[in-house]
């Protein structure tokens, strides 16, 4: 969907996110993860901006041959948080 991930990276790339902080974010579940540029550039962005986070859930799609780049890229990002888990649940 080039016509919705566009405006998206465009955010990102703008350096506004980094004028959030996420306070009071414990949780996160995100489902149906296909890696797309735009779904990592935002899990990085709570991350980054989640300093009391301790949980991220990730349920990817059925994508079988991406989800170990996915996974290897996720767990490569700075987390704010020192206690921030990530949990990768494969269906």
């Amino acid at each position: 969907m080039p016509g919705v991930e566009a405006p998206v990276m465009e955010f990102w790339k703008s350096g506004r996110s980094s004028d959030y902080t996420l306070k009071r974010l414990k949780t996160v579940t995100m489902i149906g993860l296909i890696g797309a540029p735009h779904e990592m550039e935002f899990i990085q962005f709570l991350l980054r901006n989640s300093p009391v986070l301790e949980e991220m859930y990730i349920l990817p799609t059925d994508t079988k041959e991406k989800e170990v780049d996915v996974l290897v890229e996720l767990l490569q990002f700075q987390r704010v948080s020192p206690v921030a888990e990530i949990f990768f649940i494969k269906k």
